[in-house]
């Protein structure tokens, strides 16, 4: 299997993922709100939505932790080269 069709597996990958999350929530949500309580029911799917969100929060500082690192490495590197 060439790079290209890696690559698209894995796009499609997240994409499937993406879906089965948003399916699984909602289906658990009306699981649990049929089956025990409405407010329970609305508990789980606020904690489904919440999740993703702090998991993209996370994963930008994350990068932007390491961008600035990066950035800082460059410029110990040039600054001890004389650039």
């Amino acid at each position: 299997m060439n790079r290209v069709w890696k690559k698209f597996l894995k796009n499609l990958a997240w994409s499937a993922g993406i879906a089965v999350y948003v399916c699984g929530a909602i289906a658990l949500t009306f699981y649990v709100e049929k089956n025990m309580s409405e407010s329970a029911g609305a508990l789980v799917g606020l904690m489904f939505a919440t999740l993703p969100m702090l998991g993209y929060v996370i994963h930008n500082m994350w990068l932007d932790a390491k961008r600035k690192v990066d950035w800082e490495n460059r410029e110990m590197l040039s600054i001890i080269k004389g650039d």
